[in-house]
């Protein structure tokens, strides 16, 4: 009763306040100043009396300042315009890092966690309600910075998750939206997509830049929170700038992939250097390994395209089973795979191995240029690099080796397909009925090629004169 009464007269200060300012007693400036200050005396107030000893006190005195805060900001801002969004973006954020302060000073989860998701709850509406869509999500990247580190400092690890979807999500939607003429934002705010990338490259370097000093500077093993978040980054951060680049008007398109490049090289050198040494093939190893794999593909398609792409993951695949085989690396392996399989997506081998084998018979057949079979012949020479290769037979190593012979044999299939339908007819066969009999237009190049054949030897054999 105690505890309720005084978070009680707390409020009604704050209503005083309030009141002063609409009858016109107090200016406006003057009454949101003399607000923001009443609330951050409340935090303090709560921090001293957790500092005593009285932790429910505290816990209950931050709440109290809670209620009082963070409405008072969105009603100001947001609903009687008394201060601009970029001051009230900036009290958002001073009252959460008071609040949280607080928390991590005298080891409240509970008023950690209530501070955290009052701050993502409120930084949302006044995103939505006041069109300032730049100014709250750098409000957000701070406080997903903010989650990330007290994870790892008090072992607070669930709030992380929520407010590092909410900031992806966000950062989405205005790459989304960057392809539109000046991309139109709620409230009908114009953002600049220089301004967009600018959020998109700092969601990659924020979260990333946490990351990779934990795993390297204080020797941390990584989480799965690290490798989820990290792909999610590289794909709306990275991807997202790109994307804007090429599309939103965005620049700094061929400095986004040499930039790519270099970091992949860096981190590839990181990962069989220290990385290794420091932590072995674990999941730091690897986690630093398809970083850079991810970096190396996404530079290269932002850099290049068309035949001069498809050429580049040629000349990877083979220099990584090369690397891999040579050295007895698992990892370089698999990547060899990935890069020989972007190879043959690129060089439409893919493609041409689908339509053969399950394409519509009144299809044409798809053709292929040089690179398409120089990317099988490499990719069987690198089949037998891996399986020559020395190491035992783990199924790390038959992963990647499974996966490259598969794509020589689809290759091969293709090729043997494609030159005996030459051979035993030069007519499209696609339309030919089998034994004069109309077929349905559903089966596949390869069942049909299969029928014909069929059909032409025993319309040969029934020519002789010998019994059949």
């Amino acid at each position: 009763l105690f505890l309720l009464g005084r978070s009680l007269l707390l409020r009604a200060g704050a209503f005083l306040l309030r009141a002063l300012t609409d009858r016109g007693a107090l200016p406006p400036a003057a009454g949101f100043g003399l607000g923001l200050a009443y609330a951050l005396a409340l935090i303090f107030l709560a921090h001293r009396a957790a500092g005593r000893g009285d932790r429910p006190g505290g816990t209950v005195q931050g709440l109290t300042a809670l209620v009082i805060a963070f409405p008072f900001v969105w009603e100001t801002t947001a609903q009687l315009g008394l201060v601009s969004p970029g001051v009230g973006a900036v009290a958002l954020a001073l009252l959460t890092a008071a609040g949280l302060t607080a928390a991590w000073r005298r080891r409240l989860r509970g008023l950690h966690w209530a501070f955290t998701m009052a701050a993502l709850a409120t930084t949302l509406v006044m995103y939505v309600s006041t069109g300032a869509a730049v100014t709250f999500t750098w409000v957000l990247l701070a406080l997903g910075a903010t989650t990330a580190l007290f994870a790892y400092g008090r072992g607070w690890y669930l709030a992380r998750w929520p407010v590092a979807l909410v900031v992806d999500l966000v950062i989405l939607r205005l790459v989304g939206m960057s392809s539109n003429p000046g991309g139109v934002t709620a409230g009908g705010t114009q953002v600049s997509p220089a301004a967009i990338q600018g959020l998109a490259l700092g969601l990659l370097v924020i979260y990333l830049g946490i990351f990779i000093v934990r795993s390297l500077g204080q020797g941390r093993g990584v989480k799965a929170f690290d490798v989820v978040q990290s792909l999610l980054v590289v794909a709306v951060g990275y991807g997202g700038a790109a994307y804007v680049a090429r599309a939103g008007g965005g620049s700094g398109g061929a400095f986004l992939g040499w930039a790519a490049l270099v970091t992949a090289l860096v981190l590839y050198g990181v990962a069989f250097t220290s990385v290794r040494e420091r932590h072995g093939r674990g999941r730091a190893f690897f986690y630093f390994a398809t970083l850079a794999m991810l970096f190396l593909v996404l530079g290269s398609d932002v850099l290049a395209s068309g035949e001069v792409l498809a050429w580049s993951w040629i000349a990877l695949g083979l220099a990584a089973a090369l690397l891999g085989g040579h050295f007895d690396r698992v990892t370089l392996r698999a990547h060899a795979a990935v890069y020989l399989a972007l190879a043959a997506f690129s060089t439409g081998l893919l493609a041409a191995t689908r339509d053969t084998f399950v394409g519509e018979p009144g299809g044409t057949w798809t053709s292929l240029g040089p690179s398409a079979l120089v990317a099988l012949a490499v990719t069987g020479a690198c089949y037998f690099l891996l399986a020559r290769a020395g190491g035992d037979d783990s199924r790390g190593r038959r992963g990647p080796r499974f996966g490259v012979v598969t794509l020589t044999v689809m290759g091969l299939g293709y090729l043997a397909v494609t030159l005996v339908v030459r051979r035993f007819g030069a007519a499209p066969i696609f339309s030919t009925p089998v034994s004069g009999r109309p077929r349905e237009n559903r089966c596949s190049n390869s069942s049909l090629f299969l029928a014909t054949c069929t059909t032409r030897l025993s319309d040969s054999a029934f020519t002789t004169d010998e019994p059949t």
